[in-house]
């Protein structure tokens, strides 16, 4: 019961006081405060007065209860406007039930954005390669490789692309450069910058180009954990503690515990276009509040005062894919985005060369739930000649329903850096698009577009397109693809049937006609497996008044390369062809083929054990090889991977510090991960005195070098681990002298040895104590060997 300060008081039944007058004016509680069901942890004193209870304001304050003024700095808690109290005798607590927007406001799942630690890339070089050789039997034979370098390191990626070709009858060879590079992604600032061959940063009403030069652009892929684009919030109070379930579009999202007071969900799904979002309350006693709130989401807007940039400066690449150096003008080129709200962003792009300026203005802005619009306008002056350009555009995007529209108008005057290198196509006068798409439920599922462009020679071209998809079953499908070109009558019907086989691959029967004729194929098909084994494709094509077509191929997948082989025949004519795809990379002293590497990779080392299984991301994926590597690739740049080892199948005399390994990979580059395993060596000795009797339980055995300790058990016993050739132990304790001894382990010996009795001598007596002295008396106690394993073989590198 609670403390009682003055006279005795009778309470009642209820544990209330009786009436005032039966009991004293004031008498002090000591109770615990319970502020909207969650116990605040605090026992204060609260006074009765007249039937009332004072509590301190202070006190009250720091629970955020708005108290009223009060000179003696008592309030009656129960008399405040909107605070219901409640007195448990019982449990000897006060219970006070606020109004929730008294309460301090929640962030749920609203963790601030944070890196998972630096990235990293380690040192090494990387060769993609894909080989390609045709009718190798037959005069006009030809062979190509298209290769990628890569040189990667903490400092960034420097890479070169390109082809050789050559004709094996020696009628020609060349080799064509595509693009060399050198990247440095820095996730901190969340910036890259690249040097080198490079594709210009744009926005969808401007075209990019390519240049040699210097890039400095922002980069949000290398920051996984930040979203640039904005994503609803939901809020709501709770009066007593609770849990909070989201649901979008009737899918669970998250589950979250809240605290009485107001909070705010802050764990939407990554996702786009128009839903709708639940929010379920429970309390502890089962009830239930649901909110239900209609969403829309657009990663075309940018969060509030959030920037993305582009800005480039070098000379204009031409020639791309014909020669290997052909650069033109200096030129510039910058986009800039930047969120004004939540529901507004404000684009901007520049582009400067001689004899070109063009500067635009743009914006992308949401219209509520009823999906996002956007507008640019776009002034240019090139050789004396003023150009305009101007765009506008609406996008909605639902669950079962989207609509597009776009349209974008030139005038002949308007210039831009796309349009001026060699072989670079006239700009457009003007562009339309509309596209639809919707889920008809179980007939399926239907899209149409339509696309009109006014070339720079004033010609037409409008073409609308229609395409059905029906899943009759899980395995069966079935498709229609119409185009019909509006202006010319021209039109394009194709019927396509597709029978999944499982393991077996697919085949498929597809009907085609037009104006001239009409068609058929049957294809048969299966992609290798993605762990390695045998793909094929077999097809046969006819189209009336043609020769048919026949093709078959098949593709090897193995752990380190890809071989593809084939043929093909028209009528008469016939031709082969084979080609092998992978990756070469050195690292760590080693050189590990691989399949294509187009991301990062990591190189897991087992010390030199062999046949240690690892695993990513709790998946096996192989076992090392007999010098203790594993490349394993497919790895996602810049997000958290975890790999594993398993040791269960390592002998016992393995030493494992750490099995598990969690890194973030740079973009392009691998690293080495090392799991340190090492084989210890252990011995169970006997230490006896001069006199041969076993040294008292308890005493510490110290083993010099390494510092490790162990206490003497039984009889003299103790065991030790990580022993080496040469070994000194110190003995001390039991208030009898320390003592000391030496023993050797030759490289020879087993792992686990059982040795003694070894004699520990004084202190006084060990300084001329040789090591031939214990050696001997090590070798002529051969019988302890009798009961141990085999000798072991060394790793390199461990101390036997």
């Amino acid at each position: 019961m609670g403390l009682l300060m003055g006279a005795e008081t009778a309470l009642s039944a209820t544990g209330l006081p009786n009436a005032p007058a039966q009991a004293p004016a004031t008498m002090t509680l000591y109770l615990e405060l319970v502020i909207n069901g969650q116990a605040s942890g605090q026992v204060v004193p609260v006074q009765v007065r007249g039937g009332h209870f004072y509590v301190e304001a202070d006190v009250l304050q720091e629970l955020h209860v708005r108290t009223p003024p009060t000179p003696d700095g008592m309030v009656a808690v129960d008399q405040i406007a909107g605070v219901t109290v409640e007195y448990d005798s019982t449990a000897q607590r006060l219970e006070l039930m606020l109004p929730p927007d008294w309460l301090p406001e929640q962030q749920l799942g609203a963790e601030p954005a944070q890196f998972p630690g630096s990235a990293t890339g380690g040192q090494g070089f990387l060769l993609n390669y894909d080989l390609y050789a045709s009718d190798l039997a037959r005069p006009g034979a030809y062979a190509s490789i298209w290769s990628e370098q890569r040189l990667f390191g903490s400092w960034g990626v420097a890479s070169n692309t390109g082809v050789y070709r050559t004709a094996l009858d020696g009628g020609y060879s060349d080799y064509l450069r595509y693009d060399t590079r050198w990247t440095y992604s820095d996730p901190a600032t969340v910036r890259t910058l690249t040097v080198g061959d490079l594709i210009t940063g744009t926005l969808p009403w401007g075209n990019a180009v390519r240049m040699g030069g210097i890039q400095i652009a922002r980069n949000f892929a290398v920051r996984p954990d930040l979203v640039p684009y904005p994503l609803p919030r939901f809020s709501g109070q709770a009066t007593v503690p609770s849990a909070v379930d989201l649901f979008i579009n009737g899918y669970k999202a998250s589950s979250e515990v809240v605290q009485p007071g107001p909070f705010t969900l802050n764990t939407m799904p990554f996702i786009n276009g128009a839903g709708e979002a639940s929010v379920v309350t429970t309390d502890a006693l089962g009830r239930q509040v649901l909110t239900t709130v209609p969403f829309y989401v657009s990663n075309t807007l940018l969060k509030t005062d959030t920037t993305d940039y582009s800005l480039a400066l070098g000379a204009l690449r031409q020639d791309y894919g014909i020669k290997n150096f052909s650069y033109g003008q200096m030129a510039t080129s910058g986009s800039y985005r930047r969120g004004m709200g939540d529901a507004w962003t404000l684009e901007g792009r520049a582009e400067l060369t001689d004899g070109l300026a063009a500067v635009g203005i743009g914006s992308v802005a949401a219209l509520g739930r009823f999906g996002v619009v956007n507008v640019s306008l776009t002034d240019s002056h090139h050789s004396d000649e003023q150009g305009q350009q101007w765009s506008y555009g609406y996008q909605y995007n639902a669950q079962r329903f989207g609509f597009g529209a776009q349209h974008t108008q030139r005038n002949s005057g308007f210039a831009s850096l796309g349009a001026m290198g060699s072989g670079a196509a006239a700009l457009s006068l003007g562009t339309t698009q509309l596209n639809l798409s919707g889920s008809l439920g179980p007939v399926g599922s239907i899209s149409l577009a339509y696309f009109d462009l006014e070339a720079a020679d004033g010609q037409h071209t409008q073409i609308a397109t229609l395409n059905f998809t029906k899943a009759v079953n899980s395995s069966n499908f079935f498709s229609v693809n119409l185009s019909h070109a509006l202006l010319t009558h021209e039109y394009n019907l194709q019927l396509q049937w597709t029978l999944l086989l499982d393991s077996l691959g697919s085949v498929s029967v597809t009907g085609t006609r037009n104006r001239q004729a009409e068609g058929s194929q049957v294809q048969y098909s299966r992609s290798p497996p993605p762990s390695g084994g045998l793909g094929w494709n077999l097809s046969h094509a006819s189209t009336g008044g043609q020769d048919e077509y026949r093709q078959a191929s098949a593709t090897w997948r193995a752990a380190s390369t890809q071989i593809q082989a084939g043929v093909y025949a028209q009528g008469r004519q016939s031709a082969s062809w084979a080609g092998a795809t992978g990756s070469l990379v050195v690292m760590d002293g080693g050189i590990f083929p691989s399949n294509r590497i187009n991301d990062a990779f990591a190189l897991v080392s087992t010390s030199g054990v062999p046949g240690v299984p690892v695993r990513f991301e709790n998946q096996l994926v192989g076992q090392t090889d007999e010098d203790g590597h594993l490349l394993v690739t497919g790895v996602n740049a810049y997000y958290p991977s975890r790999f594993e080892i398993d040791t269960l199948e390592l002998p016992d005399f393995m030493r494992v510090p750490q099995t598990e390994q969690r890194i973030v990979l740079r973009s392009g580059s691998g690293a080495v991960l090392r799991f340190e395993i090492s084989q210890i060596v252990a011995a169970s000795l006997t230490l006896v005195d001069e006199r041969g009797q076993p040294l008292p339980m308890g005493m510490q055995v110290q083993h010099v070098g390494s510092g490790q300790t162990a206490v003497l058990g039984w009889d003299g016993q103790v065991y030790l681990e990580g022993l080496g050739l040469e070994n000194e132990l110190v003995v001390r304790g039991a208030n009898l002298p320390t003592c000391r001894v030496r023993f050797l382990v030759p490289a020879s010996a087993p792992t686990v040895l059982r040795l003694g009795p070894l004699v520990c001598r004084p202190q006084a007596s060990f300084a001329g104590l040789e090591w031939s002295d214990t050696e001997s008396d090590f070798v002529s106690r051969a019988d302890v060997f009798q009961d141990i394993l085999d000798p072991l073989p060394v790793a390199a590198g461990d101390t036997p």
